[in-house]
Order: C-alpha cells, then structure tokens, then sequence
C-alpha cells in the first residue's frame, strides 16, 4: 500500500514539475521552487 502511495506521490510530483517548468516558467517564476521543496520536504 505505502509503495502505491509512493509511486503516486512520485508521479505528482514529476508532472507538477514539469507543469510548472513548461507552463509556470512563462508566467510565474515563483512557483516552481515552492513545488519542489513541498515534495523534496
């Protein structure tokens, strides 16, 4: 159950990333080190 949990987490994690990399970089330079310190802890 945790490593379905995991996975899961992993997956949002890389997807928002690239969300923001892809989509944020244009408008809002702010968001992706937030994203990644709210996954990285």
């Amino acid at each position: 159950m945790s490593l379905a949990i995991t996975s899961l987490a992993v997956a949002l994690a890389l997807a928002s990333i690239t969300l923001s990399l892809v989509v944020g970089d244009a408008n809002d330079h702010g968001r992706t080190p937030r994203v990644g310190r709210a996954f990285r802890g």
